[in-house]
């Protein structure tokens, strides 16, 4: 293994991640030729840890890491730079990041566990399992409508108003300050929502967080003791946690901002344990590069983990499929390409901080990469791993993202 310093190279797939959560909507498209390895070769190894090296140069990251696996065997686990910049303190392989919106694929599959027991129904109203739902309404609308199903909160389409669009202010107000998931959905279901649900795809968080609540209401057990017990146990991710402990938070990495090649610290007073709630499902996690990949090998796997079946192929192979009115994602998953039978040939998901994981099912090829700095104000960071994917073999997002840019400026 290696691990350089700030001036070394550091491995290319994170931004990717985190481009691909912006897909716009399309049909699918001949993929480029992109020869997939069984192992990297000096050239494609060399390509990575440039891309990092330059990022590291130009102020773009302070550090990070890579994990590549190809039929559940490691063909490149790197990590470059530092994970705090101030105090010198390397990157590593080990290093445990923040996940933010990569919590999303963990939350949907425990979720989809509790399905393929027959706990939860998928399209029946939420409001079955959590009463807190049954008078949620549209904002401003005497109308009653059928309160979301589990599988248009898992998708984004329950009639929560966007991330984008919706302020942080009110995640804190609606998720932070409450003490229980019951609360929370109580409050969310107070404040309504903003279209009728099945009708619009609205990436967010509130869903995830009403998801958790009936998970924790139909198995009695709360978010923590499930994740572990049904999930992050059997699969062997021993990092993944929803509740740091002080010694983890201060080993992890420290996320930056990025402008004109100097990066600062993120100034932040809510550590992720901190306030009555210390679980945001949809974004709270942290884990590790080996935690993260073997989420994703699960469902490369579809549904089998160390020999064992978690979950039927049936219910994994749902979350690979696009969902109505949710062309290009799943549920809890982005849809990167789909094949003739409607399944995502390649699943994936990335965090606003840079992380990012990653399964096609195809190739048989599973990522996991880490940066600390939000992906949108490095777009110089995308270049550079378009081209070191590429030259290692293992570009086939690339591939897919950079045929429908071309559609999409055809249509201009």
């Amino acid at each position: 293994m290696n691990r350089s310093h700030a001036k070394s190279t550091y491995p290319s797939t994170v931004a990717l991640c985190c481009l691909l959560l912006q897909l716009a909507c399309c049909a699918p498209t001949a993929l480029a030729q992109n020869a997939v390895v069984s192992q990297l070769n000096d050239g494609g190894r060399d390509a990575i840890r440039a891309a990092f090296r330059t990022a590291i140069d130009e102020g773009l990251i302070a550090g990070g890491s890579l994990l590549l696996l190809k039929d559940d065997r490691p063909i490149f686990k790197e990590a470059f730079g530092y994970a705090d910049l101030e105090n010198k303190r390397a990157f590593t392989t080990e290093t445990v990041a923040h996940m933010a919106s990569t919590s999303k694929p963990h939350t949907s599959t425990l979720i989809m566990m509790l399905v393929d027991e027959g706990l939860i129904d998928l399209d029946v109203p939420v409001s079955v399992y959590a009463p807190e739902l049954k008078r949620i309404a549209i904002n401003g609308s005497a109308t009653k409508i059928t309160p979301p199903t589990m599988r248009q909160l898992l998708s984004h389409t329950a009639g929560f108003e966007s991330l984008a669009k919706a302020t942080y202010d009110q995640t804190i107000r609606l998720v932070f300050t409450k003490k229980t998931f019951a609360e929370a959905a109580t409050a969310i279901s107070q404040e309504g929502l903003v279209y009728s649900p099945g009708t619009d795809y609205r990436y967010g968080q509130l869903g995830m967080v009403v998801a958790a609540h009936v998970a924790e209401s139909v198995t009695g057990k709360d978010w923590r003791t499930l994740f572990r017990e049904r999930l992050a146990g059997p699969i062997g991710a021993n990092a993944s946690m929803w509740y740091p402990d002080v010694k983890t938070l201060n080993e992890m990495a420290i996320r930056y901002d990025s402008k004109n090649g100097k990066l600062t610290p993120v100034v932040t007073t809510r550590q992720p344990r901190d306030y009555g709630l210390p679980i945001d499902p949809a974004g709270s996690l942290v884990s590790d590069l080996e935690s993260t990949a073997r989420l994703f090998s699960l469902h490369k796997n579809l549904g089998v983990a160390n020999g064992q079946r978690l979950i039927s192929e049936a219910r994994i192979r749902e979350m690979h499929k696009p969902q109505p009115s949710a062309p290009n994602y799943g549920l809890g998953l982005n849809l990167s390409w789909l094949p003739d039978d409607g399944t995502a040939a390649i699943v994936n998901h990335g965090g606003a901080f840079g992380t990012m994981g990653w399964a096609d099912l195809e190739t048989g090829i599973v990522g996991a990469l880490f940066i600390q700095t939000r992906p949108r104000q490095i777009p110089r960071w995308t270049e550079l791993i378009y081209d070191a994917l590429h030259t290692a073999g293992v570009g086939r997002m690339v591939d897919v993202q950079e045929a429908r840019r071309q559609k999409r400026q055809a249509a201009q």
